[in-house]
């Protein structure tokens, strides 16, 4: 069965699997607003869930990420008021009862899936930063990334993860890199998309069953054309078979007509004899 693919709405990303967890390394406000409204916008628009986490390390509050997605989305407000999307500060997801624990914020995720999907969702798409933890314990950023990374894959969600470039160390960010399948950054005024090696692999292995299946196709192709032809072949003669029974069927009746019709003299003759 094909791979189900999700618009993200980021046109230098297209679509992408369910379980798909990436980064974004950004380095102004409007750098994450460019990302994130239309992933968001599209989110809302193809029936999923949304669930937008504004971290104290970011450089947008609340107020700004609803002002810049109701200029996008005109029935926003309809859409919070139907809990269609949730934007929720960084405290109430990931300090909630005051401490940080991965384990739970991990599990938050999919019990809000799981939510999602029980009010008819198709699925749940959700941004956060975990940025702000690097200040605290590196190796906890770690493993908290490894763990959603962890359960991801086997879900109905699309999950994006933003940093900030400005005071990011850059063994911090080669670490966020390492531990989601791809990274999105702004670069030289364009944006990029970095892959992992496991992302690039994926890649080519698409790519050489793309080519396979094109020959396959080329030569299916090929094949049907033939028997296209033989068929072709089969039916003119059959026809021709047709129209010869039909005229030795005429000849026949013509011939038997004119039998009876000798028939019918001779009697005829015979009878004035007599």
């Amino acid at each position: 069965m094909a791979e189900e693919l999700r618009p993200t709405g980021i046109s230098i990303v297209g679509d992408v699997p369910w379980g798909t967890h990436f980064c974004y390394f950004y380095k102004t406000k409007q750098d994450l607003l460019d990302i994130l409204v239309p992933y968001f916008k599209t989110g809302l628009e193809s029936r999923e869930f949304c669930l937008w986490i504004i971290s104290n390390s970011e450089l947008t509050k609340s107020e700004d990420a609803k002002r810049a997605l109701g200029e996008a989305v005109s029935d926003l407000d309809r859409y919070l008021a139907e809990g269609r999307i949730e934007i929720v500060p960084h405290d109430q997801w990931f300090l909630k009862g005051g401490s940080f624990d991965f384990h739970r914020v991990a599990n938050g995720f999919k019990e809000k899936l799981d939510e999602a999907l029980a009010r008819g969702y198709v699925g749940m798409r959700v941004n956060g930063s975990p940025a702000w933890i690097q200040t605290r314990d590196t190796e906890e950023l770690r493993e908290f990334e490894a763990e959603v990374d962890h359960l991801f894959p086997n879900q109905r969600i699309i999950a994006s993860c933003t940093y900030p470039l400005n005071g990011s160390r850059a063994d911090f960010l080669l670490d966020v890199a390492r531990n989601h399948q791809f990274t999105i950054a702004r670069r030289h005024g364009s944006w990029d998309v970095l892959g992992t090696p496991e992302l690039m692999q994926a890649k080519q292995e698409i790519q050489r069953l793309n080519e396979e299946l094109e020959q396959r196709v080329i030569e299916r192709t090929r094949e049907l054309a033939a028997a296209n032809e033989e068929l072709k072949k089969e039916v003119a003669e059959r026809q021709r078979a047709e129209e010869e029974l039909k005229a030795t069927g005429e000849q026949l009746r013509k011939l038997s007509a004119r039998l009876q019709s000798a028939i019918e003299e001779e009697r005829t003759r015979i009878a004035r004899e007599l």
